[in-house]
């Protein structure tokens, strides 16, 4: 175990990983602008810092602190760009190490997510960095970071800034949101699904990355031009243009359309798994190890079958949502439902 330092620890990773490196067992020490704690204090106290301030702010507070920095301590960001805070920890004289979780920190883990490493040095901290990445059970993907930038203006840049921009046409046009869901399709769900997952975050968070990464710009401007083009094919109505257009495209994503395929289907079953009057969804308080055994031995003994299960965790609380092949309004499964809310804990959600 270690004392770790959080500068930042009141945003929302700050907290995040507060809580985690506590459960973990190691001692934690945070600054943030309305703590007594400073960031020298952490600096000087930490044996590993973990700077999580946000990225306009990055740049400014990795350079206060470098003269506190020290042999043998380790020092990383969490941060959605990589050329910027890399270059501002330069001249450190700790070990230091730039992280990108790709994922938000309202997510409960980071279990199976991908974690971005751009290694700049690391010698003494190299057995707890392999232990700290076990333990989040994260998905490493080392990086440098120009490779990082590059790939992260298709994987966010571009995809944030088309998701904005199809919002507001929904926007400017006076598209009624809630009315249009009543004409979704699974394509259409996914994309709104994307538009409100970005609208319901902080607009600075979008904003930075952006801005920070310098290749966004030059992926922005191939976009404008070829939506320009794309609006000259459907004006002429150039269907050769279209589809050999299209084709190219089929081409160089090569076998990774038919993996798209998948996936999106997987997503369509899921949806259907979750929805609908022949889904039962169950929370229950507490750690109750063999809940799942006894709702199924109560499901067997009635002769009631399955069709889907799935599970979830949030805070003190769990659940399962279980689909049927019956509406779970039928009588005989009215008739489990009764058997399974006599389990501790259990309420209908």
């Amino acid at each position: 175990m270690a004392t770790v330092g959080i500068i930042g620890v009141n945003g929302r990773f700050g907290r995040w990983f507060e809580d985690f490196f506590k459960a973990r067992g190691d001692t934690v020490i945070g600054s943030d602008l309305e703590t007594k704690v400073t960031n020298i204090d952490v600096m000087e106290k930490a044996e590993v810092v973990l700077f999580c301030v946000p990225i306009s702010k990055m740049k400014e507070v990795i350079g206060e602190c470098q003269p506190f920095s020290r042999d043998g301590q380790l020092c990383m960001d969490i941060t959605s760009v990589k050329l910027m805070p890399t270059e501002a920890f330069r001249d450190y004289r700790s070990q230091v190490v730039s992280l990108h979780p790709m994922c938000s920190p309202t997510t409960q883990t980071l279990r199976g997510q991908t974690l971005c490493v751009d290694v700049l040095s690391l010698n003494k901290h190299r057995d707890w960095l392999d232990r700290l990445f076990a333990d989040l059970s994260v998905v490493v993907k080392e990086t440098t970071a120009d490779d990082h930038d590059r790939h992260m203006a298709v994987v966010q840049g571009l995809p944030h800034a088309s998701v904005l921009a199809m919002a507001r046409v929904m926007r400017e046009y006076g598209i009624d949101v809630a009315e249009s869901k009543g004409y979704t399709s699974p394509f259409y769900l996914i994309a709104m699904s994307l538009m409100g997952r970005i609208l319901n975050q902080d607009p600075n968070l979008y904003f930075d990355i952006q801005v920070e990464n310098p290749y966004v710009v030059d992926y922005l401007r191939k976009l404008i031009r070829i939506l320009n083009e794309a609006v000259e094919t459907i004006e002429t109505k150039d269907r050769g243009r279209f589809v050999e257009e299209f084709l190219k495209s089929k081409r160089h994503f090569g076998d990774e359309t038919e993996a798209a395929s998948l996936l999106f289907n997987a997503l369509i079953r899921l949806r259907a798994d979750l929805s609908g009057p022949h889904v039962l969804k169950l929370s229950f308080e507490g750690d109750k190890p063999g809940v799942l055994n006894q709702i199924t031995q109560i499901l067997a003994k009635d002769k009631i079958n399955m069709t889907s299960i799935h599970s979830w965790k949030s805070g003190d609380h769990f659940g399962f949502e279980i689909g049927f092949e019956v509406p779970i309004e039928a009588p005989q499964v009215r008739k489990v439902v009764k058997e399974i809310l006599k389990v501790p804990s259990a309420k209908i959600v």
